[in-house]
């Protein structure tokens, strides 16, 4: 049960991480910082291939079983609940 509850932490973790690289980048002043050309200066074409390999070096974690899956979805339902309450 426990390694279930390190998943749900962990997809947790990734989708508000996924939400906080979607948003627009902004300076002090509250403005959206002008974009800069892709691959415009080697630093960034040097780190986009330091990620690729450390994403290929990484294991990928072994997929859930159907039962492990269908307990995850419970917890989250159950979770969403808690947070979200049925308006009466």
């Amino acid at each position: 049960m426990k390694p279930l509850n390190i998943l749900v932490f962990i997809a947790l973790m990734a989708a508000s991480q996924g939400q906080a690289l979607a948003a627009p980048e902004q300076g002090g002043d509250g403005r959206p910082r002008p974009e800069r050309p892709k691959g415009s200066n080697a630093t960034d074409q040097a780190g986009k291939q330091d990620d690729s390999r450390q994403r290929d070096a990484e294991p990928r974690p072994p997929k859930l079983s159907p039962e492990e899956r269908k307990a995850l979805r419970q917890q989250i339902h159950e979770v969403g609940h808690d947070l979200y309450p049925a308006k009466r």
